[in-house]
């Protein structure tokens, strides 16, 4: 594991009530497997589109984010932005405008601090405009896309992912695999 470059896919995530450092998420498997890694020094969402622009062209962000496109293996978290106990909602980013915006365009899913329809459609949520980090139209370009989600409340997360071909390999608690097999 020595050539390997371990990169995070998005900025700090947390600012209120939940800490998700995606750059310890990163460093702790390369040091593990003697890799090299890089850091992400910005948050993940930020107030507005304009400044993920600006942020993006930082040089140390700039760096960062242009290895994404090289990733050929990426391991994601899936979640439902809606459900009370959503990391998304839980790290303080979303305004309640926010929330409202994702029930009314029916949003069932996230990865990526972005927010997902049934159909795994990222584009009717603003929100995923001021996400520094990859995109989801980026992530679908990576050779494997490991989705990690548990809990009964992510079936329909999952299921919209698989249908946007967010993610090629999924882990999963056995109650949600079940579930998935009852549709195929």
């Amino acid at each position: 594991a020595r050539n390997v470059l371990f990169v995070p896919l998005l900025g700090r995530i947390g600012k209120v009530a939940i800490e998700l450092p995606p750059n310890r998420i990163v460093s702790q498997p390369a040091e593990a497997f003697g890799g090299k890694y890089l850091l992400l020094h910005a948050p993940a969402l930020v107030s507005n589109a304009m400044t993920v622009e600006i942020l993006k062209e930082e040089e140390s962000i700039k760096t960062v984010l242009e290895l994404v496109d090289r990733v050929n293996v990426a391991v994601v978290g899936i979640g439902n932005p809606l459900h009370e106990s959503s990391t998304l909602r839980l790290t303080g980013y979303y305004s309640d405008q926010d929330i409202t915006q994702f029930q009314k365009n029916k949003a069932v899913g996230d990865t990526c601090m972005q927010v997902y329809d049934e159909n795994g459609r990222t584009e009717p949520f603003d929100a995923n405009r001021r996400v520094i980090g990859i995109k989801l139209d980026e992530l679908k370009k990576i050779d494997k896309v490991i989705a990690l989600a548990g809990g009964d409340y992510k079936v329909e997360a999952i299921k919209a992912g698989i249908k946007g071909k967010l993610f090629n390999i999924l882990i999963t608690n056995y109650s949600n695999a079940l579930a998935l097999l009852g549709e195929a």
